[in-house]
């Protein structure tokens, strides 16, 4: 049966081939490579790993149970998340440029341009007669929809990680 979906999925298969479907693909790969280094990079430095002795120095250390709710190691899982998010946001910004082009025959622009393009665009918001440095990252934070979605995406790391360290306790204590 013909849907939307699967007419939509011919048409662009028609009009461009392969590009349509691989656009972007290259930007998310990138985004959840950054992201992924920056989070556990961070936990790692602040929690230390749950079953291996933790660094000396960074580790935030309360209790021995690692499946037993912790405020500090929550938080600093949060932190973690937000920082990632933070982060890797340009990244995000060039993914979404990138979908959002609607030729199915032409490129979207390149990251380099785009990334270009936001730099100067934030300059010039620096610049302008009132302006100044909070405006330009004021600029900033609104291109790269830093806001609640962020602190979304933290607060769901910490309890993703959470859930996956009590299920897994749950599981080695069965075997």
């Amino acid at each position: 049966k013909n849907t939307s979906v699967w007419l939509a999925m011919q048409e662009m298969w028609r009009a461009g081939g392969l590009r349509p479907f691989a656009v972007g693909a290259v930007c998310t790969v990138i985004r959840d490579a950054v992201f992924g280094m920056i989070y556990t990079t961070t936990k790692q430095l602040t929690v230390g790993h749950p079953d291996e002795a933790a660094p000396a120095a960074f580790v935030v250390s309360y209790g021995t149970h690692f499946a037993n709710f912790s405020c500090p190691q929550f938080v600093a899982k949060a932190f973690a998340g937000f920082l990632a998010t933070l982060l890797s946001s340009p990244v995000n910004y060039v993914r979404n440029i990138k979908y959002g082009h609607h030729s199915a025959v032409t490129a979207p622009p390149s990251s380099r341009w785009i990334l270009a393009e936001l730099y100067h665009s934030t300059l010039s918001r620096a610049r302008e007669p009132g302006g100044g440095m909070f405006a330009g990252l004021k600029f900033l934070r609104m291109r790269l929809n830093v806001g609640w979605g962020t602190g979304r995406v933290a607060l769901g790391m910490a309890l993703g990680d959470y859930a996956f360290q009590k299920c897994k306790r749950a599981l080695l204590e069965e075997l």
